[in-house]
């Protein structure tokens, strides 16, 4: 059988989607706040995935709507690149149908960290050219990063291991004579104590941060499911002799992935393997 171009172009932005995530995963998962290509890798990775994911899940949707028809290119460009209206949107039609839980609202870690990769993908991964070239920018990535990073370690570590972090802290700069102040990761000169202790805390919670992207994928993935099994269903009605739709949810495997797998894993790109080309 044949496919048809809808289904071949659909598959194809499927396969961006989801390896683009799998690469945010892993960058991730290995990233390293002293090594600012690390965090920007996987941020760029991570809104080029999210941001496909949603748009292709809207797609779907739109066909449902209006006879399998694709929307035009006006109607996909009105969102642009910014992942809290795709969210927002997509949000609002998983609750018309009864995906009701898992979905983030204003104020939450999950929707600041939404927050943040909008933003990287709109303005803030230009900053490092818009202070070069002495443009207003938005705040640095790096920090808003940091300060997020910080966020889900305070969330997942118990008191009892902060508490040892910072004893460890303080005997590794006595041990090294390390005294004084230096440039923190925020951005601001702190105690060099104080900044050995957040980077462990950033080393040992990275899988953690991989898991809150994960979890904000969860609703996005069973919305997807639904969507393309009614899109299914009407080719099925239509008799079309060309599918249009894709099993898409097949490509983002990892939308089921536990907490436990998502925080020890290092390797991602290699452990989910794509269906081969459409």
């Amino acid at each position: 059988m044949i496919d048809s171009h809808q289904f071949r172009m659909l598959a194809q932005e499927g396969h961006l989607a989801a390896n683009a995530l799998l690469l945010g995963f892993e960058g991730l998962a290995r990233s390293d706040l002293y090594k600012p290509g690390t965090i920007y890798s996987a941020l760029f990775n991570l809104t080029i995935g999210l941001e496909r994911m949603m748009k292709i899940t809207f797609i779907v949707h739109h066909m449902i709507k209006n006879e399998l028809d694709t929307p035009d290119n006006k109607t996909l460009k009105n969102f642009g690149h910014s992942s809290m209206k795709l969210y927002n949107y997509l949000e609002n039609i998983g609750e018309e149908r009864g995906i009701a839980s898992g979905w983030h609202s204003e104020g939450d870690l999950h929707y600041d960290f939404l927050i943040i990769l909008s933003e990287f993908a709109n303005t803030s991964r230009y900053h490092n050219l818009d202070q070069i070239a002495n443009c207003r920018s938005s705040e640095d990535p790096l920090i808003s990063w940091f300060n997020m990073h910080m966020r889900i370690a305070r969330k997942y570590l118990s008191s009892r291991k902060l508490a040892a972090i910072n004893s460890q802290a303080i005997a590794y700069c006595d041990k090294s004579q390390m005294y004084g102040y230096a440039m923190g990761m925020g951005g601001q000169y702190e105690l060099m104590v104080d900044i050995v202790g957040q980077l462990e805390m950033t080393r040992i919670t990275r899988g953690h941060c991989v898991w809150t992207i994960i979890e904000i994928i969860k609703p996005l993935y069973r919305l997807m499911d639904a969507l393309c099994a009614d899109a299914h269903a009407m080719e099925i009605e239509k008799e079309l002799r060309q599918p249009v739709v894709p099993h898409l949810e097949e490509l983002f495997p990892f939308g089921l992935t536990s907490k436990q797998d998502a925080i020890r894993r290092k390797a991602w790109t290699t452990f989910f393997e794509m269906a081969g080309r459409y």
